[in-house]
């Protein structure tokens, strides 16, 4: 029997045997744990990890297994599960999106929807580069750690990191980079990825001219005027062509009547 209390509900849960936080911060009740493995399962958490309760950031995987609850063990067997569903249809996806990628970083032949769906998925979508989990803004520092499966990478552009340092290093000298010495901040989390949107899409227009309409439609920037110029400009050349034709034949007109004369 385990007579000290559960950190979380502050009770002893009838002396039954608690699992224990693996950096020594106290114990938890089989009840509070099902509940929070329970919660992580209600969040989606897909990363096959169940971090301690207390916030250590330890795992209590093997202490869950070793616990010989029935209950508890299909609670967890359902999270794991989660995880390697999510394992295997990220593979698929994965292997997908580094197709698709190969393809326009060579410049290959790519259909029109598997450009849109590129654009809208890896450009203007903010996501994790190794999960693909999206994210909707941050705290200000530029190197970034996913929360789902702990990758380091660049918010200026999203180019992931073996360590923390490494990524911190690389945000300062991030061609991306808004500020021009450098600095791991932004002053606004919003137009961090401007810079990077700005060079993909140049870049795709320079590659697909072909899907230019709506490589503009898809980044939502207006077109119109530039047809309206060329549109002028062809409108200024038929008046010119009409104007010298008239003019031709009134001199011809001109050269007849005088030689009649």
């Amino acid at each position: 029997m385990d007579f000290t209390k559960c950190i979380i509900c502050d009770s002893r849960n009838s002396f039954r045997k608690k699992i224990k936080c693996p950096s020594g911060s106290g114990k938890f009740c089989k009840n509070c744990v099902k509940e929070y493995i329970q919660r992580l399962l209600d969040n989606n958490n897909i990363t096959g990890i169940v971090s301690c309760p207390c916030g250590c950031g330890e795992s209590i995987n093997s202490k869950v297994v070793k616990y010989k609850s029935n209950s508890l063990e299909q609670l967890f067997d359902a999270f794991i599960e989660q995880h390697r569903d999510y394992a295997e249809n990220r593979r698929e996806e994965i292997f997908e999106e580094k197709t698709i990628q190969e393809k326009i970083d060579k410049g290959e032949e790519i259909t029109e929807q598997e450009l849109l769906n590129y654009i809208n998925d890896k450009i203007l979508t903010t996501s994790c580069p190794n999960c693909g989990v999206a994210y909707d803004g941050f705290d200000g520092c530029c190197a970034l750690e996913c929360s789902s499966c702990d990758t380091n990478f660049c918010a200026y552009c999203r180019e992931p990191h073996l360590t923390n340092q490494q990524n911190h290093d690389h945000v300062l000298d991030c061609e991306f980079n808004l500020h021009s010495k450098g600095e791991y901040f932004a002053d606004d989390v919003n137009t961090v990825n401007n810079a990077y949107v700005e060079y993909k899409f140049e870049k795709l227009i320079e590659t697909y001219p072909m899907y230019e309409k709506s490589i503009y439609t898809a980044f939502d920037k207006e077109i119109v005027q530039q047809e309206n110029i060329v549109v002028q400009e062809n409108k200024t050349d038929k008046y010119l062509l009409y104007g010298a034709i008239i003019g031709i034949g009134f001199g011809i007109g001109f050269i007849l009547g005088s030689s009649r004369k």
